[in-house]
């Protein structure tokens, strides 16, 4: 009695391997340019990065700022704890956005200077 169970004549449910040629002339092309549009410039992109991130690290010392005096101000009993967490994360902080900005206006300054 044969149950369907294997055998190399085509049992099992294994559907036999078939090879056919397909004729892909006929299919339209498919082009991402579009006839009048520019070229894609990144100069526009990197310039709104470059700005997010020189905002945004500049809102965060804001925010640390604010924040640090208004917790100096709710408990000032606290200033010598406070002082340590400043160390940690202030000059740090004040470090990386000295950094980003920087480097921000500074590559303004170069387009400046190449005429961009």
């Amino acid at each position: 009695m044969n149950d369907g169970g294997g055998g190399s004549e085509g049992g099992g449910g294994v559907p036999a391997k078939t090879t056919a040629e397909i004729d892909l002339t006929d299919l339209p092309t498919v082009s991402a340019y579009v006839p009048g549009e520019k070229d894609y410039d990144p100069t526009k992109s990197r310039e709104d990065t470059r700005t997010f991130l020189a905002v945004s690290f500049a809102v965060l010392l804001g925010i640390v700022v604010i924040g640090s005096g208004i917790i100096l101000a709710l408990w000032p009993d606290r200033v010598e704890v406070f002082e340590k967490y400043l160390t940690m994360v202030f000059a740090p902080l004040l470090g990386l956005v000295g950094t980003v900005s920087g480097f921000y206006f500074g590559e303004k300054s170069a387009e400046k200077k190449q005429g961009r």
